[in-house]
């Protein structure tokens, strides 16, 4: 509800797709969530990093 509040159904859409492929890494691959979530951590520092990179 509050992704949805925030940031419109683009906002909502997003966290049902990483809801979406954290349960089927989880299910299909036995991903351990503690690593989908270093995952997403990382990636939300570096993904900008690396774009001002090429920027």
């Amino acid at each position: 509800m509050i992704c949805l509040y925030e940031g419109g159904i683009i906002a909502l859409l997003v966290a049902l797709t990483i809801g979406l492929v954290g349960g089927l890494l989880n299910k299909l691959f036995q991903m351990h969530t503690g690593v989908q979530f270093m995952g997403y951590y990382v990636a939300a520092l570096t993904v900008p990093a690396i774009t001002a990179l090429f920027a």
